[in-house]
């Protein structure tokens, strides 16, 4: 008890020692009737001892000095010093800015010492660029920005991180300029020019509208908007893009927009909601493209055809009819033999034949993206010949663009060899619609905007979209190593040529080896069937997998799988005409075959049923009809032709397919007459 109370004394008597030292006040600390404790004197003291350190730094090393006062022995000062740093710039460096534990772009800067600090002079060269970051505020007066580093200038390069502060009765919606962002702080490189974003803000009291901007599917793009902010105003303009990501197209707007145009501008005067429509489109394999003709019925001329680029069937030649404002070029009508005629944009919208037409901005899309893309795809749709300077393409797809030049509104013709220009039904504006043009020196296709009075080339676009082709594989008749195309539809196994095997009582039409190249050979049923020609007016019996002249594992198709085959195909199995489904058409080649307004062939399963006509004491109706065997006879059944010299038949043309799974009834003629054979696997 002794020593406590003696070491209390020696505290105290050594705190009144250090009161009286110091010149420290050791009066009452203002709370009436109590006097400090000695502890508090203790931990003064104790504190007189702990010195906090300043640490400069210069960057570079050879950019300036800093001068510090007071001065202080290893840069250590007391607690809650004052310090006052000075940067100079030494000669060919300009001073930046303080960073570290200080941000000021003062020279000179007080520094309170309550803890060891840090600090960086930063200096940059004269010979290097440097600017002042200049950011804009929208309106003045609704707000400021933050900077860190906070300096007078930046050099090219510099990554500044920039925070938007708004002032009362204001709120911050966004950045646009240099940055279009809604994060309150962004952080942007300085450029050369020193030019950065700016900070827009609007009254807590005004009217707030919302734009909801997606793309369908999710996968297929994004939509960009500029200025992109969280609201917006009453009339404010917003820019916004559709950008289809690779191995798609933008396809079109809707919600706020109906338009096509990939970039338009929405005004803000409600809450918007907007859809950027987007499609897959594959790049198409040149060996499925099928090539055909078309005759326009107007003045008989007939146009190179090609089927399968992408979906699309598209005439090979640019159109050459006089209607309208039409030109050859330089007034030359071998240039319209050559190049088609040059129409303006009202005439142009017109010209296609019935059945085709005009393609729109979407359509040229299609085709670019099945091409390869906008970048490589001139080079695949240009002709092999015909552009100056080697400008030629490759061709891949048979769509052989050349390059007709163009009218100008001066009527002066120009760039014919050099450049192909092509309407497009899409117009900007009353006065101005879209181009696609090709040059002999890019592989590129552009997309332009031109007067309508401008005379330019066109390609029609048939109104059908033809189906890309199933796979098909193929089999070799080892009897005269004739290769044949096959395909599987549904269950069955098909040649998708006609045969074309000589024997007995088979032609070629017209007795022209091209016609059997192309549709085969005609047969009569015994012929057909392998059996003696008295088998014309008898009755052999059977139908089952008659393999007749077909290839060793395949055989003449019976009644029930020529009616299995159109149910696959989509029809119903009802007597007559099996068109309203579309069954013909689904079957017949994307060429070859008679224009019909309302049947267009689509051949969506590989089939490619031809029109070989068929011959009964002299050649018919080739182009117009196409016949082929059944193995199944006419017998009995109530019918006078049920004697034995008929047989069943398919028969297709423009209008549809015409068989009768009614044993009492259906197509058939004499056994006779030549018609085509398809072979189905056995």
């Amino acid at each position: 008890m002794k020593k406590t109370v003696l070491r209390i004394a020696l505290s105290a008597a050594a705190a009144a020692l250090v009161c009286i030292g110091l010149a420290v006040s050791c009066a009452d600390d203002g709370v009436e009737g109590k006097n400090p404790e000695v502890g508090s004197y203790l931990d003064m003291f104790a504190g007189w001892g702990k010195q906090a350190k300043l640490t400069v730094n210069i960057r570079p090393n050879d950019g300036g000095e800093v001068s510090l006062n007071p001065k202080s022995e290893n840069n250590t000062y007391k607690p809650k010093s004052a310090v006052t740093a000075m940067a100079s710039e030494f000669e060919e460096y300009r001073f930046l800015g303080w960073s570290g534990d200080l941000n000021d772009s003062s020279s000179s800067v007080t520094v309170t010492m309550n803890k060891d600090v840090t600090i960086n002079a930063n200096f940059l060269s004269r010979n290097i660029p440097a600017f002042p970051l200049l950011i804009g505020i929208n309106p003045e007066g609704s707000g400021g920005v933050s900077r860190l580093p906070s300096q007078t200038v930046y050099k090219a390069g510099d990554t500044v991180a920039v925070t938007a502060v708004a002032l009362a009765g204001y709120r911050f919606i966004g950045w646009s300029g240099t940055v279009n962002d809604t994060a309150v702080t962004v952080k942007i490189i300085t450029v050369d020019g020193g030019f950065g974003p700016t900070a827009n803000f609007i009254p807590l009291s005004a009217p707030a509208f919302s734009l909801d901007a997606r793309a369908e599917p999710a996968a297929g793009g994004a939509v960009a908007r500029n200025p992109n902010w969280v609201v917006y105003q009453q009339g404010d303009l917003v820019l916004v893009k559709a950008q289809p990501r690779a191995g798609y197209i933008f396809t079109g707007w809707s919600g706020a927009s109906a338009s096509s145009e990939d970039s338009l501008w929405i005004t803000m005067d409600g809450n918007k909601s907007l859809t950027a429509k987007f499609e897959s489109v594959a790049v198409s394999d040149p060996g499925n493209v099928v090539r055909g003709t078309f005759i326009d019925e107007r003045d008989g001329k007939e146009y190179a055809t090609v089927g399968g680029i992408g979906t699309q069937m598209w005439m090979a030649e640019n159109m050459n009819i006089e209607m309208g404002n039409s030109w050859c070029y330089d007034n030359n009508e071998a240039n319209c033999g050559k190049y088609g005629r040059l129409y303006d944009w009202e005439t142009a919208a017109a010209v296609c034949p019935t059945g085709w037409h005009l393609p729109d901005n979407v359509e040229l899309r299609r085709l670019e993206a099945a091409s390869g893309g906008i970048v490589g795809a001139g080079g695949k749709l240009k002709a092999v010949s015909g552009w100056s300077n080697n400008g030629n393409g490759t061709d891949d797809y048979g769509f052989s663009a050349l390059p007709g030049g163009r009218r100008g509104l001066d009527n002066i013709f120009s760039l014919a060899g050099d450049d192909g220009f092509w309407w497009i039904a899409t117009a900007i504006d009353d006065d101005l619609a879209h181009t696609r043009y090709m040059v002999y020196n890019s592989d590129g296709v552009m997309d332009g905007g031109y007067e309508k009075g401008y005379g330019f080339s066109v390609r029609c676009l048939s109104n059908v979209a033809v189906r890309p082709p199933p796979p098909t594989s193929s089999f070799t008749d080892e009897r005269n190593g004739r290769m044949y195309k096959t395909v599987v539809i549904g269950n069955q196994t098909w040649m998708a040529e006609n045969l074309n095997y000589q024997v007995d009582f088979s032609w070629c039409y017209d007795g022209d080896i091209d016609n059997c190249n192309k549709y085969g050979r005609l047969y009569q049923w015994a012929a057909a069937m392998d059996l003696d020609a008295s088998y014309n007016n008898s009755v052999w019996g059977n139908d089952v997998k008659q393999q007749g002249v077909c290839p060793n594992g395949w055989h003449i198709p019976s009644r029930r799988e020529w009616g299995d085959l159109f149910i696959f195909a989509g029809g119903t199995g009802e007597y007559g005409e099996q068109n309203k489904d579309h069954v013909g058409d689904k079957l017949r080649s994307v060429s070859g075959w008679p224009y019909s307004e309302y049947n267009i062939p689509t051949d969506d399963f590989g089939f490619s049923a031809l029109p070989g006509g068929y011959r009964y004491n002299s050649f018919r109706e080739i182009n117009d009809n196409g016949y082929w065997w059944v193995a199944t006879e006419v017998v009995g059944g109530g019918t006078i032709y049920g004697g034995g010299g008929n047989a069943y038949n398919v028969n297709l043309n423009y209008n549809g397919v015409y068989w009768d799974p009614n044993p009492n009834g259906g197509r058939f003629r004499e056994k006779t007459s030549g018609f085509s054979i398809r072979c189905i696997k056995d």
